[in-house]
């Protein structure tokens, strides 16, 4: 058995990651029940939710145990293209709560070319999150419209967004505070 991480913020972070992955799998699940009006676009979000427990996975395990650097950096390498392709498809999601199933499908590919690009990103810069950043402001403003138009389920989404963006500022501050840096792949 691998050695738990002694470091209590890392391991915190491992107990996050997990907890994140047991409800993106839950949601994953329910999602794939119900009845929807467009089969695709639930399948889109079921994909969301299951890269999402890919990375969450492998964010747990990065984090919560202690690993020689070159297993780490082999583990980052899944993971961020989990996470890169996540939030890809959570913008074509996004797209197609606003215009409908065909504009998402015809944005499909380039989003996942984009999250191939931010993997790729990601192993050149050394982790770098502004791709996610970008991509998620783009899905709140996508669904607050979505709100303005009528639509109050999209109040919840766009204020899950915005609680995200909030908590990242508080754990950016912190590690800058910190002094830390994000991990490299």
């Amino acid at each position: 058995m691998l050695p738990l991480n002694p470091s209590l913020s890392e391991f915190t972070t491992a107990a996050t990651d997990a907890a994140m992955g047991v409800l993106s799998l839950l949601l994953r699940l329910d999602l794939r029940r119900l009845r929807v009006r467009s089969a695709w676009q639930r399948n889109v979000w079921s994909e969301v939710f299951g890269l999402l427990v890919a990375g969450s996975v492998l964010g747990a395990i990065t984090h919560g145990f202690e690993l020689s650097a070159a297993v780490r950096a082999q583990i980052w390498l899944p993971l961020y293209l989990s996470l890169g392709l996540a939030v890809a498809l959570f913008v074509v999601g996004a797209v197609g709560d606003l215009m409908g199933e065909a504009a998402g499908r015809r944005l499909f590919p380039w989003a996942l070319a984009a999250g191939v690009g931010f993997f790729a990103a990601s192993q050149w810069l050394g982790g770098a999150f502004l791709y996610e950043g970008a991509a998620m402001l783009l899905a709140l403003a996508i669904y607050v419209r979505v709100a303005m138009r009528g639509e109050a389920w999209a109040w919840w989404t766009a204020w899950g967004i915005a609680l995200t963006f909030g908590a990242a500022t508080v754990l950016i501050a912190a590690g800058v505070r910190a002094g830390l840096r994000a991990p490299q792949g």
